[in-house]
């Protein structure tokens, strides 16, 4: 079977290409929009375990941390030594959900939606890479793996 665009008006394909472009974006909108909400009801129960009497530092080094994170991996090319130091200042498991919290949900990609950090590190980081973290994490008695 021959497909013959000629017997096609153009009428008929341009409203073809616009239902298809407007399918395509609205796919786009919805997952963003999804991401979103999972990334904040995430955040919340995150919060809910953070400990604050056993926080290592002020609340305002963990968003310092948070911001120098997604410097590190928002460009191409992460900076991975960068990303395992910040993580080795993690003392214990509310540090570690602090520095999370901080992160909050940032853009991945304009298209991508909203991501918190571990979203950020099983999409930035290697295999090997998550494995140092959780290294790091493990040999500090904190019971948490990216």
């Amino acid at each position: 079977m021959k497909f013959d665009l000629a017997k096609f008006d153009r009428g008929t394909l341009v409203k073809f290409a616009v239902i298809l472009v407007l399918v395509i974006v609205m796919y786009f909108v919805i997952r963003k929009v999804v991401k979103t909400i999972k990334g904040d009801a995430y955040l919340n129960d995150v919060s809910g375990e953070i400990k604050p009497g056993e926080l290592s530092y002020p609340l305002n080094q963990y968003i310092g941390w948070a911001d120098q994170l997604y410097d590190a991996m928002v460009e191409v090319g992460t900076n991975d030594s960068k990303v395992i130091a910040i993580i080795q200042k993690c003392n214990n498991l509310s540090d570690v959900l602090q520095l999370i919290k901080a992160f909050g949900t940032r853009d991945y990609y304009f298209f991508w939606g909203a991501s918190t950090l571990p979203q950020w590190f099983s999409e930035e980081l290697s295999t090997s890479e998550l494995a140092a973290l959780n290294a790091i994490l493990k040999q500090k008695s904190i019971n948490y793996t990216f």
